[in-house]
């Protein structure tokens, strides 16, 4: 459904967005590198693209050293120069790195030619992370306290793991609510289909139709323009930090025999996850979680390294430095559910967001809905009323992946992509603990 929607200097606009390919954590193409890796190259295209940085390059001035000066810039082509200096601040969603992962933001950071000067900062709201970022990055830039930054989420699931076992004060564990947020998440999931009747075919057939649509999508370039390549060699293998002084002797010496090619740089440049396949095929693998369960390897979201992020800023700074807007940030919601049926969360945080800006599901002409679970999609579709024509029409987290702290972002990118000019798009997530996350965004 196409609509014109009244333009104010004061939108919050996306105006480029970049990620990583997605690969298999711990056996994937980026196995043996890290989030500080992906983060880097996420943050130096984005950086690269669209700034101009200044001339004192090292440790003695307030840039890293790690931004390649022979690339480019966007503002030698076209429009007024965007100095780095200009972005207010950068946050990155992360679920599970240590710390939060905020030193490993900084350092990208730096290394990507971003002044020492620029804050930064990391937050988890579980698998809506990376769309939160955006939420509280488009906070800032409303109340005017800056006027541009960089947002987006990232997760490195080789080696953070999700198996994560909490201490609970016998207080709290004699409360059979609080036991409710110890819950596996494929066993919240089973609860869905137990409580709602879906049947391992329903989730089969979500499994299935996510890979059929993201190998058509890859196959048809459609992720061409969101994937940033990243060499693989060498150089950005992990050095395991230990009490040795770090030099250039040291760093010779890292093991380097499991990779081809050493003296070159390959690079990943396509999604690992997506694969031919066929309900009946699917219905063969065994259950996940229960012995009798519906959620299987084949319609569940698969565990993956990735990081993405966006560039963003307000419709009066896009003009006065000639930024070409890719989509506005309407609206944001989050709502908290059960949290032994963390999958329904989408419904109410969607049904909350569109009354909230007076609209209805049939005023949406697109949706990018997290597949968690083949039940969670299932569940959303029915419970709204969606057609399953509008939803993830480039596949989506079953076939793709799901990095979970950048999986929010990675969203976004794929509806302002995928979306058409004068329509509205939603972004929405299921959260660890109970909750729903939903964004509105508008393509002109």
């Amino acid at each position: 459904m196409t609509v014109c929607r009244e333009k104010k200097d004061s939108d919050v606009v996306i105006v480029d967005y970049g990620r990583t390919p997605v690969c298999k954590a711990k056996r994937g193409m980026f196995r043996e590198y890290g989030n500080d890796y992906l983060l880097f190259f996420v943050l130096k295209n984005i950086v690269n693209r669209n700034f101009k940085v200044g001339d004192k390059i090292g440790e003695s001035g307030i840039y890293g050293g790690g931004v390649d000066m022979k690339y480019k810039q966007r503002d030698e082509i076209e429009g007024d120069k965007v100095c780095v200096e200009e972005i207010g601040d950068i946050i990155f969603g992360n679920v599970l790195a240590p710390a939060g992962g905020s030193m490993t933001l900084r350092m990208a950071c730096i290394h990507a030619g971003i002044p020492y000067t620029t804050p930064f900062l990391t937050l988890n709201r579980q698998c809506g992370s990376g769309l939160e970022a955006l939420e509280v990055l488009s906070g800032k830039l409303k109340n005017n306290r800056i006027k541009i930054g960089i947002c987006g989420g990232f997760e490195f699931m080789t080696k953070d793991s999700l198996s994560v076992k909490y201490d609970v004060s016998t207080e709290l564990y004699l409360d059979d609510r609080v036991k409710k947020c110890l819950l596996p998440m494929g066993e919240t999931a089973e609860n869905i289909c137990k409580k709602h009747n879906y049947t391992r075919k329903d989730c089969d057939i979500i499994g299935y139709l996510s890979h059929k649509k993201a190998l058509k999508a890859a196959k048809d370039l459609r992720y061409s323009e969101q994937i940033i390549p990243i060499p693989v060699s060498d150089k950005g293998k992990v050095y395991k930090l230990d009490s040795e002084n770090i030099s250039d002797d040291s760093l010779s010496k890292i093991n380097t025999s499991g990779i081809d090619n050493i003296n070159e740089e390959n690079f990943v440049t396509e999604d690992e996850g997506m694969r031919v396949c066929d309900v009946e095929g699917l219905g063969k693998l065994k259950p996940a979680f229960l012995v009798d369960g519906v959620c299987t390897a084949g319609n569940s979201s698969q565990l993956s390294d990735g990081a993405c992020g966006m560039l963003v800023t307000t419709r009066d700074f896009a003009r006065e430095k000639n930024l070409s807007i890719k989509s506005i940030f309407v609206d944001y919601c989050c709502v908290g559910v059960d949290p032994s049926l963390m999958g329904i969360g989408p419904v109410s945080a969607v049904k909350k967001l569109l009354e909230n800006n007076k609209l209805g599901i049939e005023d949406i002409s697109l949706w990018e809905i997290n597949e968690a679970f083949g039940v969670v999609l299932a569940y959303c579709i029915q419970e709204l009323g969606i057609k399953i024509e509008k939803v993830n029409k480039w596949g989506g987290s079953i076939a793709i992946g799901h990095p979970v702290g950048s999986s929010g972002a990675r969203l976004v990118g794929n509806l302002i992509c995928g979306l058409e000019s004068g329509c509205y798009g939603v972004v929405t997530l299921c959260c660890g603990g109970g909750m729903g996350v939903a964004a509105l965004f508008y393509k002109e």
